[in-house]
């Protein structure tokens, strides 16, 4: 079975019903699938559920929570999951037909394999009304095109939660979503998922979510997400893991394309990436020790420092980070002033 797990209120039902409708469309379900629907802060969606009928194979389970909690209604669903695979499915966003039958497969041959993540299409989109669903798409393409790494994880988040199908157990093994976060709670928990698990990537694109049109919810969306940054960071501290040379390597690769003047030297062949990780890799006894038995924060802030004895790295990288503090601030005492002003 592959539990669905949505989490809604009774305002979004429009754009609820076409996620229910994603999941119904599976094509060649040769499987059991059950929507855990979790309603978060009333208990109004019971009777407009009663609507639905499930095809063969298929079923809606529902629970409700009297206070609105994006981590407490996600776990409720993993708690009561029945599925030997799960995967989250936000209201607003789809699964393709394709989605069950491509991201089951890989298990079937293999039993060492944890989750499987696939390709999204990320879709601007200006949302009207959320019930009726009213909505004008804009754009469709795929933000994150890259092969699965534990290490460009453990930087940024680059797994749209309905791209990841998991085993229930990873669960059972290592929580559920930490109820201090009220945003990045699925960074959180892909990396504690992930960082000794084993994530395989396919190349189909399995499913769609959808982001903002608007500048300005684009705006506050990044907001958020960026003043839980170091929140959610610090929680990497608690998953102990080991890194080799090889992951030192990929990690420091990542670190350096993360800082903008370098990937854009990297990009007009100023400076050759391969080249400077060679190095550091020759350089990985010195820091080996230290990496045997650490965390993802501890590892990146290693890694990082000894980059920074490279000083053409560490000259490019302070001037870079000063700038960027200098540049947040002055943003930061606009928008400051332009809301005093209209109050």
């Amino acid at each position: 079975m592959i539990s669905v797990i949505i989490r809604t209120c009774y305002q979004r039902r429009g754009c609820l019903e076409r996620a229910i409708r994603s999941v119904f469309a599976q094509k060649n379900p040769a499987y059991e699938i059950e929507i855990l629907l979790v309603e978060n802060g009333s208990q109004q969606l019971a009777p407009w559920l009663a609507q639905f009928e499930c095809p063969a194979g298929q079923h809606i389970r529902y629970y409700h929570l009297p206070q609105a909690d994006r981590c407490m209604a996600g776990n409720l669903g993993l708690a009561n999951a029945h599925g030997k695979w799960v995967c989250f499915l936000d209201d607003d966003d789809e699964l393709y037909p394709n989605y069950c039958e491509t991201m089951l497969t890989p298990f079937l041959g293999n039993d060492s394999i944890d989750a499987v993540c696939a390709h999204a299409h990320e879709v601007a989109t200006t949302i009207h009304s959320h019930t009726p669903f009213d909505y004008q798409e804009h754009r469709k393409y795929i933000e994150y095109d890259r092969p699965f790494s534990r290490e460009i994880l453990w930087i940024k988040n680059f797994l749209p939660i309905q791209s990841v199908l998991f085993k229930r157990i990873l669960y059972l093994e290592h929580g559920g979503f930490d109820p201090e976060l009220k945003v990045l709670e699925d960074w959180d928990l892909w990396v504690r998922y992930a960082t000794n698990g084993h994530f395989i990537t396919l190349e189909d694109v399995t499913s769609f979510y959808r982001v903002p049109q608007e500048a300005h919810k684009r705006i506050a969306r990044e907001d958020a997400f960026r003043n839980h940054y170091h929140l959610v960071t610090e929680k990497q501290r608690k998953v102990e893991t080991t890194v080799g040379q090889q992951s030192y390597a990929k990690l420091a690769r990542e670190i350096l394309l993360s800082s903008r003047v370098l990937h854009m030297l990297f990009r007009c062949k100023v400076l050759n990436i391969d080249t400077l990780c060679h190095r550091e890799v020759e350089r990985f006894h010195l820091v080996e020790n230290a990496l045997a038995s650490t965390t993802p924060r501890d590892a990146i802030e290693i890694t990082t420092a000894q980059l920074q004895c490279n000083p053409l790295i560490a000259g490019l990288t302070v001037s870079e980070y000063r700038a960027k503090h200098l540049l947040r601030r002055c943003i930061d005492t606009v928008r400051s002033t332009a809301k005093s002003s209209n109050e």
